[in-house]
């Protein structure tokens, strides 16, 4: 016996003229009304059953006479509670656009032309273009499994080819030249934190004093700062693995002393003790940062690089000086080490190169000591 709300299953005769079928009926009572479907076996039916559940239990009518444009928003409100407010409201910008030109088509009957369609009219960049076929795609999935859809037809839609980029970071030369020609800027600390660390620049502005232990050289990464809905607000860090504890190299102890004593001079406390703040002692806008970072660039004659690639640098760094991927991925909190692998798939080869290169010459030195022996091998 099934409870109230739980659907029902029942065998029904169909009888037609020539002759009489017997077959299987789910049923479930909708806001849409009572919803059916046809099974050839009881097991099938009751297949059948879970998925109209499933289907009701989301908001969304189990006929699928509904739009993509609705069960997109139905799809973003599910999604809010688990994902990073900057991912939900990159997620949003997408689906505002889906909705556009998409929105009213039936989800049953959205096909892969329609997406190659919508896909080849964005006229955007291969990155964007891909982003936007990840976020249909994902919602697609989680149709799929709700039973709405048969098939993803994102999956199924021709994926633009993105060419990886470049990865722009300083030299060695080139940033020890930042730490010492930025020693009376005022986010002098920032920089060498950077390049010393390796963090993400969320996670650099989200930084409170209470995470900081000097004296034990150690920072906590446990928050990051980002704009959401206009407003900053301090967030969960990227991924799991983000949330870490790292060691603090002198030179950055030095300078976060230093810091701490400018800063005390420059304001009257920041919001959440921030360490890196505006000179109103507010959070650091990112445009703001800018252009700080760009006019110690100028001034020192370095390249224009980004903030970000400060991070890009110390992983190079960290590789060069012989660190292992394990030991990077560590630091800079990646999820897993196949990101790091991928991403820094260039400084890894040239590192190898050079294990190569100390094999041959190990060889080579084993040659020479044997044709001088007489050509025995020990």
């Amino acid at each position: 016996m099934r409870g109230h709300h739980e659907g029902s299953i029942y065998g029904r005769t169909i009888r037609r003229k020539t002759r009489t079928t017997r077959c299987w009926v789910a049923a479930v009572s909708t806001p849409y009304g009572r919803r059916t479907a046809y099974a050839a076996t009881e097991k099938e039916a009751k297949a059948k059953l879970v998925e109209l559940l499933r289907a009701r239990d989301a908001g969304l009518d189990p006929r699928g006479n509904y739009s993509l444009g609705s069960y997109l928003a139905r799809w973003l409100a599910d999604i809010r509670p688990t994902v990073r407010p900057r991912t939900y409201e990159h997620y949003l910008l997408i689906v505002r656009h889906l909705t556009a030109e998409l929105g009213r088509q039936r989800l049953s009957t959205l096909s892969v032309f329609a997406v190659n369609d919508y896909l080849r009219s964005l006229q955007a960049a291969p990155r964007t273009v891909a982003h936007h076929r990840a976020v249909l795609r994902n919602a697609l999935n989680d149709a799929m499994r709700h039973g709405l859809v048969a098939r993803n037809v994102a999956a199924l839609s021709r994926s633009p080819r993105v060419e990886k980029p470049s990865l722009s970071t300083l030299t060695a030369d080139q940033a020890a030249a930042l730490i010492e020609g930025s020693r009376e800027d005022r986010l002098h600390a920032l920089w060498t934190l950077a390049v010393t660390s390796g963090q993400r620049q969320s996670e650099l502005l989200g930084l409170a004093w209470t995470e900081l232990d000097l004296d034990g050289a150690t920072m906590r990464v446990e928050r990051a700062l980002a704009r959401v809905a206009g407003e900053w607000r301090l967030v969960a860090p990227k991924t799991a693995g983000s949330r870490h504890v790292i060691p603090l190299t002198p030179i950055a102890v030095e300078a976060l002393h230093a810091h701490r004593l400018r800063q005390a001079a420059e304001r009257n406390g920041a919001p959440e003790g921030l360490v890196f703040t505006s000179q109103r002692g507010m959070p650091l806008h990112r445009r703001e940062l800018s252009l700080e970072w760009h006019a110690t660039l100028d001034r020192l004659g370095l390249p224009r690089v980004r903030f970000h690639d400060l991070r890009h640098t110390a992983a190079t760094l960290m590789l060069a000086a012989g660190h292992s991927l394990e030991d990077v991925k560590q630091m800079l909190g990646h999820s897993t080490i196949a990101l790091t692998s991928d991403t820094y798939s260039h400084p890894v080869a040239e590192r190898l190169r050079e294990v190569a290169g100390g094999v041959e010459a190990m060889l080579a030195r084993s040659r020479t000591r044997s044709r001088m022996g007489g050509d025995q091998v020990p």
